[in-house]
């Protein structure tokens, strides 16, 4: 079995709300330890989901240097420079889109108590599509067919299949920082 890299903390949080218990739970509060396998670092994550009791286990594999911190503050930023081994394009794409669509676009439209939970979400926003933009490989235009492992990324895939082409995920990304650059 391999065991997927989680490059972040930002990014193992991510896959474990996408990934509820069963019953639909996706509030996880786990015990965590690390072990070792050979030469890799692992990080186990137990616990009992709180709504049924189903005991819940996630290994996952660290990354052999820890990621340095984003470069500014309140920056997210959820890997290096390969393509997540958690979630796929799609369900990337699925993220991004659903914390653009927690704000209206249109700054003047926002209380000003509003403005810092519209940015840190527009921030996640960028960042998501930042991880879309890494599945598409340096010799071709779009993200390929293997990079949808799972039911939702799939989906979104066949849903709007021209969103994955490069052009049009670097198109989302920078309309979705000109947006963020406005709620200043």
């Amino acid at each position: 079995m391999t065991i997927p890299l989680a490059r972040s903390s930002e990014e193992t949080q991510l896959y474990l709300t996408l990934n509820p218990c069963a019953c639909g739970q996706a509030r996880f509060t786990p015990d965590s330890e690390v072990l070792a396998n050979g030469p890799d670092l692992i990080r186990r994550y137990s616990g009992r989901c709180p709504d049924c009791g189903t005991a819940r286990e996630l290994l996952l594999r660290l990354p052999e240097q820890p990621l340095p911190p984003p470069l500014a503050a309140g920056e997210v930023w959820f890997g290096g420079d390969q393509p997540s081994e958690l979630l796929d394009a799609g369900q990337w794409m699925w993220v991004a889109d659903a914390y653009a669509r927690l704000h209206p676009a249109d700054a003047a439209r926002l209380d000003p108590g509003e403005l810092p939970r519209a940015r840190a979400d527009l921030g996640y926003a960028v960042a998501a599509m930042d991880e879309v933009a890494k599945f598409v490989p340096p010799d071709t235009d779009s993200v390929p067919l293997s990079a949808f492992w799972t039911g939702r990324g799939r989906q979104e895939y066949e849903r709007e299949p021209y969103r994955f082409r490069r052009n049009a995920i670097d198109a989302v990304r920078e309309a979705y920082r000109e947006a963020l650059a406005r709620l200043v």
